[in-house]
């Protein structure tokens, strides 16, 4: 019999500040931050407003550990939730399905 695989740790949301380093399209669009070796993949909108905010300090949040973009804004943007906030807004986007989804 095979034991059952552990349940994978939740996504968590981070917030990062730096500057865009690269906007790519291929294989997966995607932004990557200066500091961060990896990209994060994102959404055409995102990938727009990345390369609009190229050469300026921005911030961003950021879904790891599947690195997605899901939001980034000028840094000196004060309207940007703190951290816990903005995880509550988007666990609240999510609900409804992730109830259909528990067991």
């Amino acid at each position: 019999m095979v034991a059952p695989a552990p349940n994978p740790a939740p996504p968590t949301l981070q917030r990062l500040v730096g500057h865009v380093a690269a906007v790519s399209f291929r294989p997966v669009p995607s932004v990557t931050l200066e500091g961060h070796p990896q990209g994060f993949s994102a959404a055409p909108a995102l990938i727009e407003r990345a390369f609009a905010l190229r050469g300026a300090p921005v911030q961003a949040f950021v879904l790891m550990p599947e690195p997605r973009l899901v939001r980034i804004d000028p840094a000196s943007d004060t309207s940007l939730p703190d951290l816990d906030t903005a995880t509550g807004e988007l666990v609240g986007e999510w609900d409804e399905l992730l109830q259909r989804l528990a067991p």
